[in-house]
């Protein structure tokens, strides 16, 4: 059943993200080894980038056989897998690679640069990019590889448009991969983490974190993340109110060692 990725002309990955910009109502982002934009609600598409991949021909065989291939897009590899456009400068869009790339473009995709950081592992998955919603060159990257046998947490911190990287994994566990990074968008500096351990909080911008709830199961916080209403938190196919989040984004000094709990089986929305 169908072809290896490499006679495709587009990779599109089994989670292709597509993002709708928020300075632009009716403009659209959707990702496989280039990036897509379209201005008119999907009716149109432009390609705005490079293959922003590594492009290993090596790894876009054929999955299955000798007799039944099994094509079905979750084996295309060399993909985009993250997407974010600057909450602040719409010109400002980051791009995470499945083969462990990030790329950055200032100018609404007419140049890319590449960003990676220095200490991501080879062939890391880049699952999710947050783009700071007051500093435009301030991002998150949250990184994986599981798939390898790797289970330690990948997560990054740049302040200067990816020239540098910091790695912002203090206090989570050893096999605690991290899925996403969360920018609270109503205080700076208060992160969360989505991990395969659980959900985790720092209060100092990824320098230490803590466990922020055990009623949250592991492999739930898939694609967790921080809604723009503040309190609702999506973890894998649920959405739950995180009823706290108002002590959370106010506590300081002494008061951040207590834990903080959501309430799942008040406000846990399951959708199958």
């Amino acid at each position: 059943m169908g072809w290896g990725a490499a006679d495709l002309k587009y990779r599109f990955q089994w989670t292709a993200p597509i993002l709708v910009s928020a300075h632009a109502p009716h403009a659209l982002y959707f990702a496989a080894q280039v990036l897509f934009r379209s201005l008119d609600e999907g009716q149109s598409w432009t390609v705005i980038s490079p293959d922003l991949t590594r492009n290993d021909k090596s790894k876009q065989l054929p999955s299955g056989g000798p007799l039944t291939k099994d094509n079905t897009s979750v084996e295309i590899y060399d993909t985009i897998f993250a997407l974010a456009e600057s909450p602040v400068d719409p010109n400002l869009l980051w791009v995470g690679t499945d083969d462990g790339l990030v790329q950055l473009s200032r100018d609404a995709g007419a140049h890319w640069r590449a960003v990676t950081p220095k200490d991501m592992p080879e062939w890391a998955t880049v699952d999710m990019i947050e783009a700071d919603p007051t500093a435009p060159g301030t991002a998150y990257v949250a990184a994986d590889r599981h798939r390898l046998d790797d289970r330690k947490p990948y997560a990054f911190k740049t302040t200067d448009f990816g020239q540098t990287w910091t790695a912002i994994t203090t206090g989570l566990p050893d096999e605690a991969y991290v899925h996403v990074v969360r920018r609270d968008p109503a205080r700076a500096g208060l992160l969360y983490a989505g991990t395969e351990r659980g959900v985790f909080v720092s209060y100092d911008d990824g320098a230490h974190w803590q466990c922020r709830s055990t009623t949250i199961a592991p492999r739930k916080t898939r694609r967790a993340t921080t809604c723009r209403s503040p309190g609702c938190c999506c973890t894998g196919r649920a959405a739950r109110s995180l009823r706290r989040m108002t002590s959370a984004q106010h506590r300081t000094g002494r008061n951040r060692s207590s834990p903080l709990r959501s309430k799942p089986s008040v406000h846990a929305v399951d959708c199958g």
